[in-house]
């Protein structure tokens, strides 16, 4: 979903890719459902005349650069934004002519939130956050769809991301210095405590 495999490193896998969701895309609809009737009546009130055939390509031309403007290119911007988890980062790429993308490794990422007002709650979308310790702050997913289920794959990946580093440091030896515990064996070159013996009548 527009992210192809050229775009992903050596070994990273998709797990999530999605689309701004189609709500987004009201004010377009509105207004080619307003452009069309509008268009039509204003071509029959143009009266007859040797300036009908120019009056009704002005109306034309008005009513295609319309469509092309507030129709055509919010549904490019909207199918060109991506919004997309991976086994490496959670990324946004955005752009019809010009691309913009960002990218926020998982070992970075600190906290997953999401906000959905009453309306997004009907239709399951959201605000999405992702804190990471980056220079550029927090990564913004605005009308996420799913919310919810973006969030979990975040957070389940970054879990899954940053286990190694934390079983590692589980698994490290104990630092220089630090006493055995009772019961080991004391190192190379330390002699045991001596053992008392008992006193004479004492068993």
């Amino acid at each position: 979903m527009g992210l192809s495999r050229r775009q992903l490193g050596d070994g990273e896998q998709i797990v999530l890719a999605v689309r701004p969701h189609v709500v987004t895309l009201w004010q377009p609809a509105v207004v080619l459902l307003a452009l069309s009737p509008a268009a039509t009546a204003l071509l029959g009130l143009i009266p007859d005349g040797p300036t009908q055939p120019w009056l009704r390509l002005v109306v034309a031309a008005l009513a295609g650069w319309c469509a092309l403007r507030y129709v055509l290119w919010p549904f490019l911007a909207w199918w060109h934004t991506v919004y997309a988890v991976t086994s490496h980062r959670v990324l946004h790429r955005e752009g019809v002519l010009a691309r913009w993308g960002r990218d926020v490794p998982l070992g970075r990422v600190d906290d997953v939130t999401f906000t959905r007002r009453p309306a997004q709650r009907l239709v399951g979308s959201g605000r999405l956050v992702v804190s990471a310790d980056v220079e550029d702050g927090a990564l913004v997913l605005e009308n996420a769809p799913r919310v919810v289920d973006l969030a979990q794959a975040i957070s389940e990946v970054t879990h899954l991301a940053n286990r190694p580093a934390r079983e590692i440091e589980a698994c490290a030896e104990p630092e220089e210095g630090d006493e055995p515990e009772d019961g080991e064996e004391p190192e190379d070159g330390e002699e045991p405590e001596d053992r008392e013996e008992p006193e004479d009548g004492e068993e």
